[in-house]
């Protein structure tokens, strides 16, 4: 499946496009290019519960707000590290590295609702309650195909050890 198909299994529709990329001279002309066109993945209802207005706000001056959560998080562009997504607690000034980069975000997104239908929704590996570990390995694998080793992005690896310890 390509990057377009994958965005469409996810939601196409839950996009929300951005139109002020042009005022923002550090970001990159095709992370511009991709968010005015396509834009971000917006819903929150679903895991990660990021959501979306359109509109890029600086949070400092390299790091660039996207899209924030109900509890006041906010997911950022990370202009210091090659555009990688952070999220960042402005409480306490906290960062926490989210993905490499946007389009590995939504390869994880895509890796998410995949597993989650495919493969937990159709009991692949039998019953979850007896095979939790069996389902929390391939969650793994799948997001190990995009970071390299997700262990290095809570976000997504907390998916996988919930799984792995039986709470999800």
């Amino acid at each position: 499946m390509n990057f377009e198909q994958k965005i469409d299994y996810i939601g196409r529709e839950n996009f929300v496009r951005f139109t002020d990329c042009h005022a923002f001279a550090d970001i990159s002309s095709e992370l511009k290019m991709f968010l005015q066109e396509t834009g971000f993945y917006s819903d929150k209802m679903a895991y990660p519960y990021f959501t979306a207005t359109g509109t890029l706000q600086s949070v400092s001056p390299k790091i660039i707000e996207l899209a924030s959560n109900r509890i006041g998080r906010k997911l950022c562009i990370d202009l210091n590290n090659n555009e990688r997504l952070v999220v960042f607690n402005p409480q306490d000034g906290e960062v926490t590295v989210v993905n490499s980069n946007l389009k590995n975000y939504i390869e994880c997104l895509y890796a998410m609702r995949y597993f989650s239908e495919e493969i937990e929704g159709e009991d692949v590996f039998g019953d979850y309650d007896t095979n939790a570990k069996k389902y929390a390995r391939k969650l793994l694998e799948l997001f190990n195909v995009i970071e390299g080793d997700i262990r290095s992005f809570p976000l997504w690896y907390i998916q996988v050890h919930e799984r792995e310890i039986g709470t999800l």
